[in-house]
């Protein structure tokens, strides 16, 4: 279906479920920064059954921000059993569980394999000091190009150093620093391991050689024993321990996949495989991403871009920002708890918004908004910037707030989409992932903006998709990942309007430089708030 820039209809998840078969299938399993997903595929790539649940995140005073790694393991067996229910098959004819997870996570375990932490997530900021500093050294530039991964308080690089200095009695005790995805298939199996993809997103692993970056360790005092064994992503883990496997209703002789990142496998899922392809995602963050066929690093001193490792000898050059989806939900919790409270009428806040922002002309009549409410990353790795409604006036409403929300984490997405193509190419394609897929109000206002088509893949769950396809490929079923690109249809085509583009154009400009006059001031309230808090 094509769907040009005037149409402001609003779509569901669009998931096409196939005949409930007894033949051999696929779970794809995905766990996420705020809920995790199972995902049941025939051997044909047809949804059989998909089921989902919340866990929370733990903010802690300083910019913490972790997980009970016990909830995410509990929630992960509750949805793979339900999405089992839900396909009606029996547990001799699931194949493989193939594992995704969110990147930088890091859980400190005792000699027993017990957490002495909770998961310490990519959000979390209380290594932000430390980052900083190493940021302005010369090391930092020869520990990116080996790592691939900038200097940064996401990364579990900065997150040990944190741990080290502040929690020094937990530090001695640690046996190993772990991902959230080892810490479960760990809880499975029994075997302490860690796919390359995820531990080339740790700021630890060297990129090239895909084993613990040797400069690294150093710089650290981190002995490599601290550390588990990096694997490739299709290596076939079991036997899965029977009383979970029971929880979840299959074998224990089930393949388990150890799997990839979450971002990664999202350009597998949609089919951004090729060069010329970039997957484009926003979903509680922000992503734009390439695959390429050797790693790709940003030449500028500011290390904007990072590089990790899919599988099959291909890499993912890559930029993302922390303000995505989880801007947008600000914005709904605080300021339009009404229209919310519509949902038990059949219809979300989300959708009441984006009418609301669908009423609104572009640019909300004079208003931009800089949608950096969580630090930020990528373009500007600037840990201090703020978030700002700027040009707010008395004539705006509601419905101008909401319009500028999406068109600013749009603007913030751009700015990505440019700095990827720096620095790994010109690209002609953008494939669109993640929760904002299902507003053809804010996929028209991206499409708008960047001037370019943007292809909504058939599969919404597009990380699950990658999984599976990754499954397929460890099951010798698929002779490489770039073969499951024939299993990916396309729903929707959005085509730009190019009036539109001409105005998006000139308020990006504005963007950037709102931005820029803002930095000192942005250095200057960073400077206060660390005072209020001393005093």
């Amino acid at each position: 279906m094509r769907r040009d820039s005037g149409e402001v209809a609003l779509r569901g998840e669009g998931i096409r479920r196939g005949r409930h078969k007894q033949d051999p299938c696929i779970i794809g399993v995905d766990i996420g920064t705020t809920g995790c997903r199972s995902t049941v595929f025939d051997s044909e790539g047809n949804i059989l059954a998909s089921q989902g649940a919340e866990y929370p995140i733990i903010y802690l005073p300083g910019g913490g921000a972790e997980q009970d790694p016990e909830v995410i393991f509990s929630q992960m067996l509750a949805v793979i059993k339900a999405s089992i229910e839900e396909a009606k098959i029996s547990p001799s004819s699931v194949a493989a569980l193939s594992l995704s997870s969110v990147f930088h996570s890091l859980i400190a375990l005792d000699g027993k394999g017990r957490p002495l932490t909770r998961a310490i997530i990519w959000l979390d900021t209380r290594s932000t000091q430390y980052a900083e500093k190493i940021r302005g050294e010369p090391i930092s530039r020869r520990l990116y190009e080996n790592t691939g991964c900038p200097i940064t308080p996401a990364y579990p690089f900065s997150k040990i150093l944190w741990m080290k200095n502040k929690l020094p009695q937990v530090y001695k005790k640690t046996d190993k620093f772990v991902s959230i995805k080892a810490y479960l298939t760990f809880k499975l199996t029994g075997q302490l391991l860690v796919d390359q993809s995820v531990a080339s997103g740790s700021g630890l692993l060297n990129i090239h050689r895909l084993n613990w970056d040797e400069d690294t360790l150093t710089f650290l005092e981190l002995p490599r024993g601290k550390l588990s064994q990096p694997v490739d992503p299709t290596t076939k883990l079991g036997p899965i321990a029977p009383q979970y496997a029971r929880q979840m209703g299959i074998s224990s002789s089930t393949s388990l996949i150890v799997g990839c990142g979450d971002g990664v496998l999202a350009n597998l899922g949609s089919g951004a495989v090729e060069r010329n392809s970039m997957a484009v995602m926003i979903g509680t963050s922000g992503a734009t991403r390439v695959v390429i066929e050797e790693p790709k690093l940003d030449k500028n001193e500011r290390a904007r871009t990072w590089c990790y490792y899919l599988a099959d000898r291909h890499w993912v050059c890559g930029a993302a920002v922390n303000s995505g989806g989880n801007v947008y939900r600000w914005f709904r919790d605080q300021f339009c708890r009404d229209e919310d409270e519509v949902s038990s009428l059949g219809r979300t806040g989300y959708e009441i918004l984006n009418e609301y922002a669908a009423q609104i002309g572009i640019g909300s009549e004079g208003l931009i908004f800089l949608p950096y409410l969580s630090e930020e990353r990528s373009p500007y790795w600037n840990p201090q910037a703020r978030g700002v409604f700027f040009g707010l006036s008395l004539h705006h409403t509601k419905k101008h707030l909401a319009r500028g929300v999406l068109e600013g984490i749009s603007f913030c997405i751009y700015s990505l989409i440019q700095l990827v193509e720096e620095v790994a190419g010109k690209t002609d394609e953008l494939r669109a992932t993640g929760g904002f897929t299902r507003s053809s109000l804010w996929i028209k206002i991206l499409a708008d903006i960047c001037g370019r088509e943007i292809l909504i893949p058939q599969v919404s769950e597009a990380t699950a998709f990658g999984a599976f396809i990754l499954a397929k490929r460890a099951l010798g079923q698929l002779e490489n990942i770039k073969e499951g690109k024939k299993l990916v249809k396309i729903r929707e085509l959005y085509k730009p309007n190019l009036a539109h583009q001409k105005k998006y154009a000139q308020l990006f400009r504005i963007y950037k430089r709102i931005y820029k006059d803002l930095e000192t001031g942005f250095a200057e309230m960073a400077k206060f708030r660390t005072t209020s808090q001393i005093e």
